[in-house]
């Protein structure tokens, strides 16, 4: 998806990578970027729902993107309003599925 407004954060899509550490924690990384390789944040695994957690900032991209599409959608509003909620929840079940854990 692409939009009308330049992006001031590094550009998604954001993925998560996983590596040990030393102490048998587990280190989930969010990165992206244009070649897919930018660090954006690191958790430790210290919580239970650090996976969560992760899945929540990768989707950060996606979710910004849901948003300013809506609001092109509504601002542009087709002649039948029940096409424009179509094409509004489909966005945001992508974005959401996204954002709880979802591919």
């Amino acid at each position: 998806m692409k939009t009308k407004t330049e992006a001031k954060h590094t550009p998604g899509p954001w993925t998560i990578m996983e590596t040990p550490e030393l102490s048998g924690r587990r280190k989930l990384h969010i990165i992206g970027g244009k070649d897919g390789d930018d660090p954006i944040a690191t958790l430790r695994m210290a919580f239970v729902d650090d996976d969560a957690n992760a899945d929540l900032i990768a989707a950060a991209p996606e979710l910004l993107e849901a948003c300013i599409l809506v609001k092109e959608i509504t601002k542009k509003s087709p002649d039948n309003p029940y096409e424009r909620l179509g094409r509004i929840e489909a966005i945001m079940d992508l974005s959401i599925a996204k954002a709880e854990g979802g591919k």
